[in-house]
């Protein structure tokens, strides 16, 4: 009998969340609209529906005006031990002229992120992924994709080494790049071999630059600003590696796949949400790795989208857990970025995480109670 009353109160419970979950909205229809011009670019959009209810702020960026620049941060410019507050971030690149911030990619508790990123060209984290990204080149043109790092190493006699990571503890079979965001040293321990070197050229991704190699050690390299340390394990350096000497020149290329010529920022998310005019929100949430719960359950949301022709860029953040605003499932805020124009769209961190700032002051209402949460990096729009 008690196994009996369960099953029915379960029953009862999911026809609730159900049927409050499947009321049709009519996106078009907020009961209000707030709309401020922040400058000739960007607009800033507040939609409440008093209904769910919802408190939704929208960005919307005019990409054929090159009045501005798109910025990624991580937060505390490092990898670990590195959690910082959107506000934070944007008051420490105050000298940038940054009109908005939000925050970005999901990450562990130490602050390092889980997926790639990309900052002024330069690799803050390359590693093989499952998860979509959103990248931007110099001219500030959008892709969403799931991208992934590779990296090799050309010698003189064009002989190739693969790398297998950047910024990314080295494992027992594995050569790895490091550079400033992981700190002071490799902090390897152990044997095997590290070189040292400082790049000639410019470190731009999917651009191979030469360099040369400054000191070699068993482990421990310490790491400064501009140099780069090459870490192999142990059973990696009586190979190929084993001929490269101390003033010796390298090729080094650092890429990111699918290739995107002149990718200027990256940053990850979870899942793409829309692909080319379709929602795609639930499947590719179960493809990307989130569980059902991630995508069926109404959350605080934060997610980027642009137009078909590339001309809008969206920003979006979604205020929940509250009794002003509820959250999104993933299929709403899909649902609400189609409705908007978004052609491609992906949902990023959210949560306590989502914050949106506009001119130093946030936005929105963060969900945690102890106000706004420190997050792994962010994405920051600079008036030019």
């Amino acid at each position: 009998i008690m196994k009996y009353f369960l099953y029915i109160k379960i029953v009862i419970l999911f026809s609730f969340f159900s049927i409050s979950y499947s009321q049709t909205i009519d996106y078009s229809k907020p009961d209000t609209i707030q709309k401020n011009e922040i400058n000739s670019s960007i607009i800033h959009y507040r939609y409440v529906y008093n209904s769910i209810p919802w408190n939704i702020n929208i960005i919307e960026i005019n990409s054929t005006d090159k009045n501005y620049s798109i910025l990624s941060v991580k937060s505390s410019n490092k990898i670990h031990n590195s959690r910082e507050k959107v506000s934070d971030i944007v008051k420490r690149n105050r000298n940038k002229n940054i009109t908005i911030g939000i925050n970005a990619d999901f990450f562990y508790p130490d602050g390092d992120i889980v997926n790639n990123q990309i900052s002024e060209g330069e690799f803050v984290k390359g590693i093989k992924s499952n998860r979509s990204q959103i990248a931007f080149t110099f001219s500030n043109e959008p892709f969403i994709n799931i991208f992934s790092f590779s990296g090799k190493l050309i010698l003189k006699d064009n002989k190739e080494i693969s790398i297998d990571a950047l910024n990314q503890k080295r494992g027992f079979d594995s050569i790895v790049i490091y550079n400033k965001y992981w700190g002071n040293s490799t902090n390897t321990g152990g044997s095997g071999i590290e070189y040292v070197f400082i790049p000639i050229d410019s470190t731009i991704a999917n651009k191979p630059f030469r360099a040369v190699i400054k000191s070699i050690l068993d482990s421990n390299a310490t790491i400064t600003n501009n140099q780069y340390v090459l870490s192999a394990s142990d059973n990696k350096k009586n190979t190929t590696l084993s001929s490269l000497q101390i003033n010796d020149t390298i090729l080094i290329s650092l890429n990111i796949q699918p290739d995107i010529n002149n990718v200027k920022e990256l940053v990850g998310g979870l899942p793409q949400i829309i692909k080319d005019g379709i929602n795609i929100a639930h499947l590719q949430a179960l493809k990307e790795g989130a569980n059902e719960k991630f995508s069926l359950t109404r959350h605080p949301r934060t997610a980027i989208g642009y137009s078909r022709d590339k001309a809008k860029l969206y920003l979006i953040t979604v205020d929940g857990r509250q009794k002003c605003s509820a959250g999104m499932t993933l299929n709403e805020l899909s649902e609400f970025m189609l409705f908007l124009g978004c052609y491609n769209a992906l949902n990023l961190d959210g949560g306590g995480s989502t914050t949106l700032v506009i001119n130093d002051k946030i936005i929105n209402y963060p969900s945690d109670l102890t106000g706004e949460r420190p997050v792994g990096n962010a994405l920051l729009i600079i008036s030019n």
